[in-house]
């Protein structure tokens, strides 16, 4: 799902458009005022094992 607000990529070949980094995508997954402390450490955990490209 294409997202308007995001800069274009400056390399990436006309016509292409740019991909939201993973971090990102789960990131706005999270609901962090219903997480508590130890679910939130678990998402912290879950969001330094995704890629770090």
């Amino acid at each position: 799902m294409p997202r308007a607000d995001l800069q274009a990529d400056l390399f990436s070949a006309p016509g292409q458009e740019a991909t939201p980094h993973p971090v990102l995508e789960h990131l706005a997954t999270i609901e962090p005022d219903s997480l508590s402390p130890k679910a939130a450490l678990e998402a912290l955990y879950q969001l330094k094992s995704l890629p770090a490209e």
